[in-house]
């Protein structure tokens, strides 16, 4: 494949763009340079998934793979759940008159960002899906 496109449809812009075998960041967002990334590798095996790093609440949207050559689209919507910050907002109310509630100590998540770590693994999936979906529209 020579040319593939992954573009955010409700932002009209360019995620990933693959040229001419190469990567082609001439027109790709800002938002998403450095972060989004293609195995080109994969590409001969018709896998054309798109990985966002760091991904947030503002990566959430309807996404378009376009492959000029095989005239197929493939479309997905991601969404990324912000990590709930109840247990983290600090609660300072002055109007009360006892003391004010005990906080919850804070856990050490060495993991990182639980949601953001499911998001980016459900849109891992969703893009392996539409990759196997063009291995078997070319193969087949």
């Amino acid at each position: 494949m020579k040319t593939v496109d992954w573009r955010r449809v409700d932002l009209g812009g360019v995620v990933y763009s693959y040229r001419h075998r190469k990567q082609n960041q001439h027109d790709q967002m800002l938002q998403y340079r450095n972060r989004a990334t293609l195995n080109h590798g994969d590409l001969t095996r018709g896998n054309l998934s798109l990985h966002i790093s760091s991904v947030d609440p503002s990566d959430s949207g309807p996404y378009r793979c376009f492959v000029p050559k095989m005239d197929l689209i493939c479309f997905a919507n991601l969404t990324v759940v912000p990590k709930d910050q109840q247990n983290r907002t600090k609660r300072h109310d002055s109007s009360t008159t006892g003391p004010p509630p005990e906080e919850e100590p804070e856990s050490e998540d060495h993991g990182g960002n639980r949601e953001a770590v499911r998001a980016a693994v459900i849109s891992t999936v969703v893009f392996l899906l539409c990759g196997l979906v063009v291995f078997l529209c070319f193969w087949f």
